[in-house]
């Protein structure tokens, strides 16, 4: 049903309700009282380019995943509003359709918008929107792709255009890559993210009531105290997807484990991130260092912290696997789990031969 929905919106949205009605009145002519194939989709269209992918959505299982840069907002020379410009990759090997809007919900009467763009696999556009007000915020939309959901486009205010960069409106090709992740970061969808425990006692819903929905191994609905399930925040952190694991507060509930491989022995940093925004009031987390010998208690007021990293510490640790655990005890109204990162400060020094 979503594939349906999300790839009806793709077409409408790109050729328009004019050529889209156009498109459907020639496969009831062609195929009236009869079925057509997806290539006969493509055939009948008049932009196979954006057929092309829709083909591909239908046909096949691998989807497009997409990366923004930050958008740089200036004022127009003649005061007459502002100029955007963000660069858009498709980091897979699959075509896919995106867009941009100053809102979250595009259709809303005060959103700009970008048409639908075209990206193919594993290249770059770079984008020029003109809007009438500086936008405080950027979303980045996708149909069908391995992000699934709007995510926020970092925005940074400039006083005007860098030397002899143009304003232009539409999409050109870029060669935009985003810079690689420094250090090792673990997130609540990375092979290295977990859920152990039983469950503390539940109640009469979840005992008899029906089944969650299971979203990559967690709940995708609202579960007991104590439980971790799957929760889209546009400013978490992630590749394509913005999720969190979150839980509602319990002693003795599961745990949330992050698990990293550590290359080398030495002097580590180990930052925790949580979303910016509010997904409910924090309190203290219940987190505990594993790592060889290493068994230690973290202390973390997540009243206290910051939306993006915080810095939980920096620890003498060996090579090898490191466990973050997250435990759902806290006096605040709930517990996220999102991501962390390891960045090594000072190497052992390797023993002479």
């Amino acid at each position: 049903v979503l594939r349906a929905s999300r790839t009806a919106n793709a077409i409408v949205e790109a050729l328009g309700r004019e050529r889209t009605a156009a498109l459907l009145a020639r496969l009831r002519q062609r195929f009236a009282g009869g079925t057509f194939e997806p290539a006969d989709l493509v055939g009948a269209a008049d932009d196979r380019a954006v057929l092309t992918v829709v083909e591909h959505w239908l046909t096949r299982k691998t989807l497009p995943g997409f990366a923004a840069s930050e958008a740089v907002v200036t004022p127009a020379p003649d005061g007459s509003g502002h100029h955007v410009r963000l660069h858009l990759r498709n980091e897979t090997s699959t075509p896919g359709l995106a867009f941009v809007s100053t809102h979250q919900f595009p259709w809303v009467a005060e959103s700009v918008r970008t048409r639908p763009l075209l990206i193919e696999p594993n290249s770059a556009v770079e984008v020029g929107m003109a809007t009438p007000q500086a936008p405080s915020q950027l979303w980045l939309h996708t149909y069908l792709s391995l992000n699934r959901e709007p995510s926020l486009v970092p925005v940074v205010t400039a006083r005007r255009e860098t030397e002899n960069a143009e304003a232009f409106v539409g999409a050109r090709t870029s060669t935009w890559r985003r810079t690689p992740v420094r250090g090792i970061v673990v997130d609540d969808l990375s092979g290295g993210f977990s859920v152990r425990g039983a469950s503390p006692r539940q109640g009469l819903f979840d005992r008899f009531g029906p089944r969650p929905l299971l979203d990559a191994g967690l709940a995708a609905s609202p579960v007991g105290a104590g439980r971790w399930r799957r929760v889209y925040s546009p400013t978490a952190m992630g590749r394509h997807r913005r999720t969190v694991a979150l839980a509602l507060p319990a002693n003795g509930g599961q745990q949330a484990l992050f698990r990293a491989e550590l290359p080398v022995a030495g002097r580590w940093r180990l930052d925790y991130h949580l979303p910016p925004g509010s997904l409910g009031r924090l309190g203290d987390f219940a987190l505990r260092l594993r790592a060889g010998t290493v068994d230690q208690g973290i202390a973390f007021d997540g009243r206290a912290a910051a939306g993006g990293w915080n810095k939980l510490g920096e620890y003498e640790l060996p090579a090898g696997v490191a466990t973050l655990a997250v435990g759902t005890r806290t006096n605040g109204q709930v517990v996220v789990a999102d991501a962390i990162r390891w960045q090594v400060i000072m190497p052992e020094a390797a023993s002479p031969d």
